[in-house]
């Protein structure tokens, strides 16, 4: 398998669950053009140190195993040599047919015309910082993975910003209200009373409430990912964290434990 058709694969998932980019974009805060490029087989175009990290987000999004996906990942990406630019592609096929017309000159010339360069783009660099006063040299430093998504995505947050929880209004005696706590990000789908379905990406820490008047059927993925109450009692996790659930039927039996 290479890199593209495992790309294909997530695609394909994502496409499946009727998600959009933009809505895992919105709820991940991972910038969209780096999910296109994940779907794309484009890796080397994603910073190095977060891929692994986009690739369980987007994994958890989509209803995926994160630790199957990276496992594949690690395996296509070990057995793939890494892309070869075309700069340097031209510099070897140069070398190759005997073309290069600056072979004449000696290789010792070459050294120092590169270093009289290197010293002359200091010097200039040296004098339009202090030419600016107030302005110094940004310090280099490893930025955190939360700070790294927030920052690439402010702008898309603040265009689309994250739904609010809706105003539930207290429910009547006879019906029933599920309440869910997330502890890590989940996808939701609820079907209520057969007649109104529902599907949400939801992050962690968050709390959301729905009421029906009979039965919930509930899918998700990462169902370890949140807890559960149904007119106040406490269910827990509806499964295990990362594992997808499929149409999990909740009604007011399950209120007795039958």
């Amino acid at each position: 398998m290479t890199l593209e058709q495992f790309a294909e694969g997530l695609k394909q998932l994502r496409i499946e669950r009727q998600i959009s980019l933009l809505d895992i974009s919105t709820e991940t805060r991972i910038n969209i053009k780096f999910l296109a490029a994940i779907e794309n087989g484009q890796f080397h175009m994603l910073p190095q140190t977060y891929v692994r990290a986009f690739l369980r987000e987007y994994s958890i999004m989509v209803g995926a195993k994160p630790e199957e996906i990276l496992r594949q990942y690690n395996e296509i990406a070990l057995s793939s040599p890494p892309p070869v630019s075309s700069s340097r592609s031209a510099s070897l096929s140069a070398r190759s047919t005997g073309s290069d017309p600056w072979g004449i000159i000696p290789r010792q010339m070459w050294f120092f015309i590169a270093g009289l360069a290197i010293i002359i783009i200091v010097i200039a660099s040296w004098f339009a910082i202090t030419s600016q006063p107030g302005q110094h040299s940004p310090k280099t430093s490893e930025i955190p993975f939360e700070k790294v998504i927030q920052e690439n995505e402010a702008a898309a947050v603040s265009q689309n910003p994250v739904q609010q929880p809706q105003v539930i209004l207290q429910p009547k005696t006879d019906s029933l209200t599920l309440n869910m706590t997330t502890s890590d990000s989940v996808w939701i789908n609820l079907l209520i009373d057969n007649t109104k379905s529902e599907t949400r990406l939801v992050g962690p820490h968050r709390k959301y409430s729905w009421t029906a008047k009979e039965r919930f059927a509930v899918t998700m993925g990462n169902a370890g990912g949140a807890t559960f109450q149904l007119n106040g009692k406490e269910l827990g996790m509806l499964g295990k964290r990362g594992a997808v659930l499929r149409n999990l039927i909740l009604t007011e039996a399950d209120l007795h434990g039958q």
